[in-house]
């Protein structure tokens, strides 16, 4: 049996509305500034840039960054099923994220937390432990603190920062992480994590 460690956003999150979130809100302020790679970032830019543009704008954003954002993304087709095999089969999950590391919109860390269990809810039974607030160079420490040998994550700094690690990396597949060899999940079903914990030699 062994243990095992999972990212959220991008990896067992389906983060993929953020987009869709992201240019509906870009759209209210009329394209302005550039997204930098973050939204509130952009946001921020944005005000600064244009000071004079209608403040509830920002105000909005920043009001559905704190009610919605760590609460109302789904999680993968597939993760509670394969978080309720690895736990039958008597392996230890951890979750190991970066939420609450930077807290957005006005939301305090209490807040992300509380969104961040709601959403956690379908495989809290399944799950050993959750370390929230690990900036992404820091992860694979928290791996090794929580004996984890195995972790999937699709963050680039994680996935370069284990390079020379023990921690045995499976990738969660994105569109910025493709210059990374290794194991890339195909799929959150138990039949995909059979072969992919074999290769690992979990």
């Amino acid at each position: 049996m062994g243990t095992i460690a999972f990212d959220l956003d991008g990896t067992i999150i389906d983060t993929s509305l953020q987009e869709k979130d992201f240019l509906y809100w870009y759209e209210k302020v009329a394209r302005l500034g550039k997204y930098n790679g973050r939204i509130v970032h952009g946001m921020q830019c944005a005000k600064d840039i244009f000071p004079d543009v209608d403040s509830k704008v920002f105000n909005d954003f920043d009001s559905y960054i704190e009610r919605f954002w760590h609460s109302r993304y789904p999680l993968k087709p597939g993760v509670i099923e394969l978080f309720s095999w690895l736990k039958e089969k008597g392996h230890k999950v951890f979750i190991i994220t970066s939420r609450g590391a930077d807290v957005w919109g006005g939301s305090t860390f209490d807040e992300v937390k509380e969104d961040t269990i709601k959403c956690l809810q379908p495989i809290v039974d399944f799950i050993d432990g959750v370390y929230m607030g690990i900036p992404s160079n820091e992860k694979i420490d928290v791996c090794k603190e929580c004996g984890a040998t195995v972790y999937v994550d699709d963050s680039p700094t994680v996935l370069e920062s284990a390079k020379d690690s023990e921690v045995k990396m499976i990738i969660a597949d994105n569109v910025y992480n493709r210059e990374f060899d290794g194991i890339r999940v195909s799929s959150y079903c138990p039949a995909f994590f059979v072969d992919a914990l074999e290769q690992v030699g979990v």
